[in-house]
């Protein structure tokens, strides 16, 4: 005769195999984006051979899952008492509808068929990126970065990578000279030079809002503004910090000449790098160090 004890244990034991069940599906399917991640996208060979590896894998996961199964609903008791046939038939129910003999496939539940539609989604997505680097590996971007870092390495000297944060410029002068924190004292010096020389640098300024030169009033603005927030600074702002701090800075780029701001004043050069396709939000300044480099992609292995 069954108990209560007897039908709690049939189960516990259900439930257990339904658990290593999902766990190892999981597992397979890590395994299979982990395979398709080290093939090249232009193997086709490779990408067919791989197709029938993960489906043989998956044939005989369902396989082994399938026996479980079935070797669990064959241990069931079958001998069920007249008060409590309900709990049994329940249990056995279950099983029949996750028997996976050699004709039926285990039973997907929408949780499950997420899962799947999610991995599927990931595992496109990959693939995208994967094209997208492909792509961008003959880039404008990394044409750019070799012909800088082939000019660079003509001085012994590699690329030193400044966060593009809108404050590039000063921070890649602020490494030039050895310090640390916040930029705000090369802002003022360059706002302050600025302003005490504006018939030198409006000229070569606009207003961003209206293309046209700055009036007295915007041009205090623009000058305030270089002090009070983030915002990028270029060549003139490169040219009046020159000027403040007394010492040549030499801008490498990829085409034309280097640039040297400050010819003649005195001191080493503040060397830095002048980049159009660095990043997707426009112009950028790197700072550089001692050192030589190839052309990678890395910080120090460009």
């Amino acid at each position: 005769m069954l108990n209560m004890a007897d039908i709690q244990e049939v189960e516990d034991q259900l439930t257990a195999l339904n658990a290593k069940h999902k766990q190892e599906k999981k597992d397979l399917q890590g395994k299979c984006l982990s395979m398709r991640k080290s093939i090249p996208l232009t193997n086709k060979k490779k990408k067919k051979e791989l197709g029938e590896q993960i489906e043989r894998m998956e044939q005989e996961l369902a396989k082994q899952q399938g026996e479980e199964l079935n070797t669990l609903k064959a241990s069931l008791p079958l001998d069920k008492p007249p008060a409590e046939p309900e709990p049994v038939a329940a249990v056995t129910s279950e099983l029949d509808q996750l028997t996976v003999g050699e004709t039926r496939e285990p039973r997907v539940t929408k949780a499950q068929k997420r899962r799947d539609k999610k991995a599927e989604q990931q595992r496109e997505r990959d693939q995208r990126i994967a094209e997208q680097e492909e792509l961008n590996r003959e880039g404008p971007r990394r044409q750019e970065m070799r012909a800088i870092r082939r000019r660079l390495r003509a001085r012994e000297r590699a690329v030193h990578d400044i966060p593009s944060d809108g404050d590039c410029m000063y921070r890649a002068i602020q490494h030039q000279l050895g310090q640390h924190g916040p930029v705000l004292a090369l802002r003022r010096s360059t706002a302050d030079e600025l302003a005490a020389n504006q018939d030198l640098y409006r000229p070569y300024l606009t207003d961003p809002h209206s293309g046209e030169p700055y009036s007295d009033e915007g041009y205090r603005h623009y000058c305030q503004t270089m002090v009070e927030t983030p915002v990028w600074g270029g060549q003139t702002e490169l040219v009046a910090l020159s000027a403040a701090l007394d010492r040549r800075i030499e801008v490498v780029q990829a085409e034309g000449a280097r640039v040297v701001l400050g010819e003649d004043r005195p001191g080493e050069p503040l060397v830095v790098t002048f980049h159009r396709h660095m990043y997707g939000l426009g112009e950028h300044y790197n700072s550089t160090r001692p050192g030589r480099a190839d052309d990678g992609e890395g910080s120090d292995s460009d």
